[in-house]
């Protein structure tokens, strides 16, 4: 998913050259904070309790901070974004080991194959991995104080009007993949792209809410929580689960064709 994201950066960046600095400062810093603040409070907490909202609340926080990282990178030069990524990357990849194969396990249950397919919370190998992120967590509070550390200078250097191109430049991009057609096997990138819109949407207080992001981006979810049980596991489901959760996939992807109209024409 990366490679998708790419793809649009050097667009991204192009929309910041020679912008006035109006301060953004207070708004910013505050943002900032609480993410730091929030990451570090989940992953103390999970060290006393593995308990997956918990983790799921880590890997929120760590998608808003990437937020964070990416509006940075766009309009600063020689910030190096991806660089500064790569600690949380661990994190969420550690914490994404533990969370995946429970949803995944549920998911499939849902669908009657879960038994025996994927490793069920409270099985030996979903233990280790909870073992393995908690031994880590030391590490994880040192990196996450670090870089709110270093952050600290940069956020006088982001203006309001930085902060409005780079989400104008968001909108422009998800629309481009959306409207008047869109491609399915791109939607869960785009879905990147709105989250990453709906996360820093109130540093611009100016900008009116349009909730056509959060329909579009649990559209795509849902769709994709059963195209994801199709591709994995379509041998071991019966002809007519297979024919539900197609049908039930193709009545997603017509629910968000209406709802990009709408939004869009």
């Amino acid at each position: 998913m990366e490679v998708f994201r790419s793809r649009h950066r050097q667009t991204v960046t192009i929309f910041f050259t020679g912008l006035k600095n109006i301060p953004n400062v207070r708004q910013l810093k505050v943002f900032g904070r609480k993410r730091f603040n929030h990451l570090i409070h989940d992953v103390k907490a999970f060290r006393k309790n593995s308990d997956l909202d918990i983790l799921h609340r880590i890997r929120v926080e760590i998608k808003k901070t990437k937020a964070l990282l990416n509006l940075m990178d766009a309009t600063l030069s020689k910030f190096h974004g991806h660089k500064r990524f790569v600690p949380f990357r661990r994190i969420f990849r550690m914490a994404d080991d533990i969370r995946r194969p429970a949803v995944t396990h549920n998911l499939l249950n849902g669908a009657g194959v879960a038994k025996g397919v994927v490793d069920a919370p409270g099985s030996k190998k979903f233990t280790k991995s909870i073992n393995r992120f908690q031994r880590n967590i030391h590490d994880f509070l040192r990196c996450i104080k670090a870089e709110r550390k270093n952050l600290r200078k940069f956020y006088s250097k982001v203006s309001k009007k930085d902060v409005r191109k780079y989400l104008r430049t968001l909108h422009h991009t998800v629309k481009k993949l959306l409207w008047p057609a869109f491609d399915a096997d791109e939607l869960h990138g785009v879905r990147k792209l709105i989250k990453e819109i709906i996360h820093l949407q109130p540093l611009d207080a100016r900008a009116p809410v349009n909730s056509f992001y959060k329909v579009a981006e649990e559209i795509i979810g849902q769709w994709h929580d059963k195209r994801m049980i199709l591709e994995e596991m379509e041998n071991k489901l019966t002809l007519t689960k297979v024919k539900k959760l197609k049908s039930a996939a193709s009545k997603d992807l017509k629910g968000l064709a209406t709802a990009i109209t709408r939004n869009y024409k």
